[in-house]
């Protein structure tokens, strides 16, 4: 009876369900906060993808995926971004899944688990501490700044994170012996980028932040070896130059989604704050200020941290500052969404300040049980109350986008059982959501579940009908949407 308590006592140590929660309990998390995307319909580009791979013929879609100077056809995205590997994927998902949402979802959410289990592991292997690891994969697993890139089927270039974090740690094990470099590791690392960058160009930020770690950092106690160093960071480097030339030189390869202007510095900082992600509900709150004032914190952590020597925390806090910079001169606009590859630059450095946090406290205090037991049940109380808030979260982008447009396609099913082919649509008392970009997502969404596209799309109010049935061709239609 003694040894059987005492076998009971063992499995509840701090120290093991800390062991145990660290990485089971951000991904439990995860789940919680992604339950509501599970359910949710597809959403405007979504509808290009499944049209393209339903229509156009796998040798088509094959050149036009991977070749930018193609003719897109009905794969109209590639005419803005070479992201092959992510076009080939949902091509080669649609034969098995076709136009049930729910497989895509759980695709994304795998991505997402993959990305939460790399940065635990990789800051595991940058700080030797399992609570900086626990609470870097808390932060990748909860952020809901770049919560779309999950919940959007058509973000399956989110799959290039992963593919960059597995990058990284290849690369420290291929140079975790000063001495040499390991070349099998090497390799694989380079695989790695280069799938990264096939999936999303802008997975450089994840490869540039792990060559200022190993040169800021990981190399700073040989500097004297400096050819050595340069040895060692020249093949990803090398490889990532390599893919940007390839994107700036071919005709059509997506340069023109860069470009600098006098909003670029406001939209850094709009990013800068995503260190803290809420949403304030006037711009004098206390949230916004709170907001501004975390901002202001990440931008002098790295100064004060090459003031103290603290060089992992400073290579990790500029590669997180730098990583923002290809978003802040997007010429499509930004957002929140876009936060989600630098969200785990945020979680490494994270990681790397909770180490030195905990470093200095063993330092003055013997490690104790019961301190241990009292962290792990503030991680347990964050995961709880994060999961909670994120679910809310991704439950109300649901609502306000995926949703509003699969209820209108349903009304515009229920009164036009078809569409005439390549009749036009004239939408009265359209959704916000779908008047973007003057309503090119919805001919896609037409083509996919009528056929016989494309359909013009033409955006009128209710003071129009009448003009409109006066210029209509005869396959057209009218179709006045009441939510």
């Amino acid at each position: 009876m003694m040894q059987r308590t005492a076998g009971v006592r063992g499995l509840v140590q701090p120290r093991r369900v800390l062991a145990w929660l660290s990485l089971a309990g951000p991904l439990a998390a995860a789940l919680v906060m992604y339950l509501p995307a599970l359910r949710s319909p597809f959403l405007t580009d979504d509808y290009i993808l499944l049209g393209a791979s339903r229509d156009m013929s796998f040798g088509a879609f094959l050149k036009s995926a991977t070749v930018p100077w193609a003719n897109p056809g009905t794969l109209e995205l590639s005419q803005h971004y070479w992201r092959p590997l992510s076009f080939l994927t949902f091509r080669g998902l649609y034969p098995i899944f076709g136009s049930n949402p729910l497989p895509y979802h759980l695709f994304q959410f795998g991505v997402h688990c993959a990305a939460v289990v790399l940065v635990y592991f990789l800051a595991l292997r940058l700080t030797h501490k399992r609570w900086g690891a626990a609470v870097a994969a808390t932060v990748m697993a909860l952020d809901p700044a770049g919560l779309e890139s999950i919940t959007w089927i058509s973000a399956l270039n989110s799959a290039a994170l992963p593919a960059a974090l597995g990058a990284w740690l290849a690369f420290a094990r291929a140079t975790s012996d000063p001495g040499r470099i390991d070349r099998r590791w090497m390799t694989i690392s380079l695989v790695l980028e280069a799938v990264a960058f096939g999936y999303r160009e802008t997975s450089v930020v994840i490869i540039f932040a792990m060559l200022l770690w190993y040169v800021g950092c990981e190399r700073q106690g040989h500097l004297g070896e400096w050819r050595r160093t340069l040895a060692s960071a020249a093949p990803p480097a090398l490889l990532a130059l390599a893919l940007a030339a390839w994107l700036v030189a071919a005709p059509g390869g997506g340069n023109s989604l860069a470009g600098l202007d006098r909003d670029t510095p406001h939209i850094f900082w709009f990013y800068v704050r995503q260190v803290l992600p809420v949403t304030p509900i006037a711009s004098h709150s206390l949230l916004a200020w709170a907001q501004r004032a975390a901002g202001v914190a990440l931008l002098v952590v790295p100064i004060a941290a090459l003031a103290k020597r603290r060089w992992l925390i400073a290579s990790l806090s500029l590669g997180l500052l730098a990583s923002l910079i290809p978003y802040s001169v997007y010429n499509l606009g930004y957002g929140a969404r876009y936060y989600y590859f630098p969200t785990a630059l945020l979680g490494l450095l994270a990681a790397a300040l909770v180490a030195e946090f905990a470093n200095e406290l063993e330092a003055r205090f013997p490690p104790r049980d019961w301190l241990v037991g009292l962290g792990a049940a503030a991680l347990g109380a964050v995961l709880v109350a994060g999961a909670l808030y994120g679910h809310g979260r991704v439950g109300k982008w649901t609502h306000q986008n995926p949703d509003v447009e699969e209820q209108w396609l349903t009304a515009l099913r229920a009164e036009h059982a078809s569409l005439p082919p390549r009749g036009g649509l004239w939408s009265v008392n359209t959704p916000g959501l779908l008047i973007l970009f003057e309503g090119s997502s919805i001919g896609p969404a037409l083509n996919y579940v009528y056929g016989g596209g494309p359909h013009p799309v033409y955006l009128i109010s209710e003071d129009h009908i009448a003009y409109a049935r006066g210029v209509m061709a005869p396959n057209d239609r009218i179709f006045d949407y009441k939510p």
